[in-house]
């Protein structure tokens, strides 16, 4: 699930999410619209904030490096 179908899918303003991640509005939008990838730290953030439903793979435009993910996996 994308972070923007999951703000619009419960129901959470931008505004909120933003604060709950302690992240810029500007900087959020840039996530929803695919415009810049979130560092693994907010990546997580934004996992533990959708209480799982956002994985890495939904947050970025494309996956390059499957480290990543496990990285991810490892620190969650």
């Amino acid at each position: 699930m994308t972070l923007y179908e999951y703000l619009a899918r419960n129901q959470v303003t931008k505004t909120q999410f933003a604060k709950d991640i302690d992240i810029s509005q500007s900087a959020l939008y840039k996530y929803i619209n695919f415009e810049r990838d979130p560092i693994l730290e907010i990546a997580i953030k934004i996992h533990k904030a959708s209480k799982g439903k956002i994985g890495y793979e939904d947050m970025v435009g494309s996956l390059q490096d499957a480290d990543i993910e496990e990285d991810l996996d490892d620190l969650l």
